[in-house]
């Protein structure tokens, strides 16, 4: 009988070290976190100059990086990227279980990482994110950026001496753009075989004069952003195209489709996307497809 007793004050003793150790581990995780959050305002972010302001309703910048929920997720996101940082640590709330799954689904499936894109200025957007993270929830961004600061120098200095050289200051918006829409239809062609390495890029454009829709779009929006002309893209999985503020009205514009590949290799300027508004580009909305956009999304701030 002693030796059933002394057996179960033994077990007795194993079980409440354990306990106490599992006790101990929750403490200090709850300290860890809320440590976070009590000094999330201590996480500060620069902008670069070419940094924008938010545009749109359904994503915003903010100053809280210890992230929420998967809304939130999406605008700390947004905000790194729009900084124009390469690396960035933020944090996951203690209260938010689903962050580390979101932020691998983020990393898997870039949807709403090209809507970021197309939000930003191109100088800050990216071409890959390397994420990693641990299981106390401090999320690590290394951004690799789409353009280098030689061809931004390169890109920067040909897009002065277009506005320069083509554009007359006794012109409205509407027809310096419409020269623009000319001038890049006119003078680069649609990288149909895929010969520049930066055809996805201004650079190909510019440089090379050819482009696929990415180029073409990067284009002139870097070109409205020369010009103080608000802007951002419009993309789906297929296409990207541009958006234009002018006259207090926000306006469609796709150069892509504006510079058709034809059978006969001449080259044709058309107006086919040039400043249509919504409700004209649903009319014409090329089955639902090409340019489809979840307008939600894309919803600009009044």
């Amino acid at each position: 009988m002693k030796k059933i007793i002394i057996n179960v004050l033994v077990n007795s003793f194993f079980i409440c070290l354990i306990m106490l150790g599992v006790l101990y581990r929750e403490k200090v995780e709850y300290y860890y976190f809320k440590y976070l959050d009590i000094n999330r305002k201590n996480i500060t972010i620069d902008n670069n100059e070419y940094a924008k302001k938010e545009i749109v309703e359904g994503i915003k910048l903010t100053d809280d990086f210890v992230a929420k929920n998967k809304t939130h997720l999406i605008n700390i996101y947004y905000t790194i990227i729009n900084s124009g940082v390469q690396s960035f640590t933020f944090y996951c709330s203690v209260d938010y279980d689903d962050c580390l799954n979101d932020i691998g689904m983020l990393s898997k499936q870039n949807d709403e990482l090209s809507i970021i894109n197309d939000l930003v200025n191109p100088y800050n957007s990216f071409s890959s994110i390397l994420t990693s993270y641990t299981e106390k929830g401090q999320v690590n961004l290394e951004i690799q950026k789409l353009y280098s600061n030689s061809e931004i120098k390169q890109i920067d200095y040909l897009v002065d001496n277009l506005i320069k050289t083509k554009l007359n200051s006794s012109d409205s918006n509407r027809e310096k753009i419409k020269t623009i829409h000319d001038y890049l239809i006119n003078n680069s062609r649609y990288d149909v075989n895929n010969k520049s390495t930066k055809n996805a890029t201004a650079y190909g454009l510019l440089v090379d004069h050819l482009g696929t829709c990415n180029g073409y779009s990067d284009a002139f929006a870097i070109i409205m952003n020369h010009m103080g002309i608000e802007n951002y893209k419009i993309s789906n999985s297929k296409h990207v195209w541009n958006y234009v503020k002018l006259d207090n009205k926000w306006y469609h514009i796709d150069l892509t489709w504006d510079d058709p590949v034809t059978n006969d290799g001449k080259d044709y300027l058309k107006y086919y996307y040039f400043l249509l508004t919504d409700k004209e580009l649903d009319k014409i909305n090329d089955n639902k497809i090409d340019h489809y956009y979840e307008k939600d999304l894309y919803k600009v701030k009044d």
